[in-house]
């Protein structure tokens, strides 16, 4: 899984997500990272802790801001989430799975993109720096932040994510992270035929090679 949003829980029941092997953070924004609690329902089902990846500033905010998860002394009732966290500075690998963390910028802030085999996914990204560009250079699928169509200081729209899915190069772009102003229908029209915008339960299989 990558992040935790808060409606976590809802999107687990809806679309019968029964296992969580690894989570991998982009960063620590509410909208990513404060469905963490629920994964203690995961904890119940599979009798294990759930390791998550992060660079240093992501691990070191959720030890903080969730600090009962990691507290030995505490234990309220209803229990808490049981986790194991993983500093990432390079390539890891998660549940048996290769993951190479990518640079890019959320406005002034460096976050985490991921690439995983022929996928990368790149959410809340302003910017997409050269080096990562080659690292995703021609995948079979890319996940790409599309805030809106006006420009936004932190994000990329819909004009800056067709750019950068151009230079990328992927056989195929899904765009992602809209606000209520794109309506579905609307964004498919306006879009290339090798990009086409993401909804609610969207499902891909990616043939390993």
């Amino acid at each position: 899984m990558i992040d935790t949003s808060p409606d976590l829980r809802q999107q687990a029941l809806r679309y019968g997500v029964k296992r969580v092997d690894a989570v991998l953070y982009t960063h620590t924004h509410a909208d990513h990272l404060h469905g963490i609690d629920d994964l203690r329902a995961f904890n119940f089902i599979q009798w294990a802790p759930i390791p998550i990846y992060g660079d240093l500033k992501t691990i070191k905010h959720i030890r903080r801001m969730f600090d009962y998860i990691f507290d030995e002394r505490r234990s309220e009732g209803g229990g808490k989430p049981v986790i194991e966290t993983n500093v990432i500075d390079g390539p890891f690998e998660a549940a048996g799975v290769e993951v190479e963390p990518l640079k890019i910028f959320h406005g002034t802030m460096e976050i985490l993109a991921y690439r995983i085999g022929g996928f990368a996914y790149l959410t809340d990204a302003s910017k997409i720096p050269p080096e990562t560009i080659e690292k995703i250079r021609g995948l079979d699928l890319v996940a790409l932040d599309a805030l809106r169509y006006k420009k936004h200081p932190t994000h990329m729209n819909f004009e800056q994510a067709v750019r950068a899915a151009g230079e990328i190069g992927a056989k195929h772009t899904i765009l992602t992270h809209f606000s209520h102003a794109v309506e579905h229908e609307e964004a498919t029209r306006m879009l290339p035929d090798s990009i086409e915008p993401a909804y609610d339960g969207m499902e891909i299989i990616l043939e390993e090679k």
